[in-house]
Formats: C-alpha cells, sequence, structure tokens
C-alpha cells in the first residue's frame, strides 16, 4: 500500500552570502577582553543566545546573547563564522575548542599557542553549521 500526502518541497537554501561588518565583528568579539569572548555554536534552546553577536550602545561587541543596554543582537551565519576563524588563524591567532561546564562546546581565541593548548584542542577550521 502506497501513502501520498501532499506537503511542499524543502526550499531552505544555506546562506552563503558573507557580510563583511559581521566577519569584523565576529572577530573583534574573538579578540575582546571581556568574558563574552566565547562562542558557542548550539543553534536551540538556552543556548541560542551565546551564538549572537552583540553590539552594544558604546560600540563593544561580543558573543553574550544578553543585551541589557538595549543594544543589537545578530546571529551570525556559518559561511562568516568560517571566515572569521581563516582571517584570525592566517593573523596567527590560535582558536581553541574546548568545552565549558563538561558538555557545553565552546570556541575562543589565544594570542599564545601555548595558552589554546592548555584549555583545549587547537583548531584550523568552523567544522559545523548553525544556520
Amino acid at each position: 500500500m502506497e501513502i501520498k500526502v501532499n506537503i511542499p518541497i524543502n526550499d531552505y537554501v544555506q546562506p552563503t552570502e558573507v557580510r563583511e561588518e559581521i566577519v569584523q565583528a565576529i572577530c573583534d568579539a574573538f579578540l575582546c577582553k571581556n568574558i563574552w569572548r566565547v562562542f558557542h555554536p548550539f543553534n536551540e534552546g538556552a543556548y541560542r543566545p551565546k551564538s549572537a553577536l552583540s553590539f552594544g550602545k558604546g560600540g563593544s561587541v561580543s558573543f553574550d546573547g544578553h543585551m541589557a543596554d538595549g543594544g543589537v543582537k545578530i546571529y551570525p551565519r556559518t559561511c562568516e563564522i568560517k571566515l572569521a576563524f581563516e582571517i584570525l588563524i592566517k593573523a596567527k591567532y590560535f582558536i581553541a575548542k574546548r568545552y565549558y561546564y563538561g558538555t557545553w562546546l565552546g570556541y575562543e581565541c589565544y594570542k599564545k599557542k601555548s595558552d589554546a593548548e592548555h584549555e583545549g584542542t587547537i583548531v584550523s577550521y568552523f567544522e559545523y553549521d548553525i544556520d
């Protein structure tokens, strides 16, 4: 017995357009000195806000998904995170993949290789789709 259903074809296309200002903001967020410089790539549930870029009213940018000062929150695209990783690595920074609280995956940027190795596993690219 064959069952027929009438549903639309999935027409989702992953974004490929790179917004230069967002890539710059991602790099700035990785290089900032505050505690919100860790990018968590989760794209659902309670963890999603930590994958957002927060633009504060004072011009600050971070990966803090909570906008206490009335700024703007933007979710970067996979292609923008991948390009930011490439740019930072080419500029001789080290990005470490590490786990917070045991299982919460995050990425953090370091100037010194030894610091990155101490904190996690150094990566050479961004491996997830977050769109």
